[in-house]
């Protein structure tokens, strides 16, 4: 069920719109999965739910029929934080992001003791 998620058509036209493509494939990491007895993800918290909904209202306040009911993708979406007990940037060497947000993401690093490269895009 977990794999599932990460399989769509390449070439369906319907998801070509801005941020389609990323929509469908980047944000379908595997959620569900166990490490060393230990759950990956973690459902979104109500506040990250609406942290979701501000950064893209119009595609995570889509709702979709789960097996427990009608939900927004916000509500059910699944955060990646934890692996082997450690914060999963740890594994990371290098964040890239926006020129304009390299400032502001070396703050957030080093606020949370992370110690990666800011590379800008």
């Amino acid at each position: 069920m977990s794999m599932s998620s990460l399989f769509y058509p390449t070439e369906n036209f319907k998801y070509t719109a801005p941020l389609g493509y990323y929509r469908q494939r980047e944000w379908r990491i595997i959620s569900g999965l166990f490490f060393k007895g230990q759950l990956t993800t973690t459902v979104a918290t109500p506040t990250q739910a609406d942290e979701l909904l501000e950064f893209d209202h119009e595609f995570f306040s889509r709702e979709l029929d789960f097996a427990d009911g009608r939900f927004t993708l916000a509500a059910k979406s699944h955060y990646f934080r934890t692996m082997a007990g450690e914060h999963i940037l740890t594994k990371a060497t290098t964040l890239f992001t926006p020129a304009t947000s390299c400032e502001e993401a070396t703050k957030i690093l080093r606020h949370y003791s992370l110690n990666l490269a800011v590379q800008p895009i």
